[in-house]
């Protein structure tokens, strides 16, 4: 499915088994595939398109936010 923006949300479909593999790997981000789980839950629950859509620009709002913070905090860690 292909979201207006231009941002498709069909690798959404992949994205949770992918969190599985990854929280299998690294048990810390349990509570990160917790999260996005739920959110990628709320994209798809949806049939309408121009709802569908909206929260998919929503999901992907808080992904970049989530992936900013971790940046900004490697950085501060790292002394950057």
């Amino acid at each position: 499915m292909e979201c207006s923006s231009g941002r498709g949300n069909a690798s959404l479909e992949h994205a949770q088994p992918k969190l599985a593999y990854q929280t299998e790997r690294a048990k810390p981000v349990k509570v990160l595939q917790e999260v996005l789980t739920q959110a990628i839950d709320k994209v798809n629950e949806v049939s309408d398109k121009t709802e569908r859509d909206r929260r998919f620009r929503v999901f992907m709002d808080l992904f970049e936010a989530i992936l900013a913070y971790h940046r900004l905090a490697a950085g501060a860690i790292n002394g950057g």
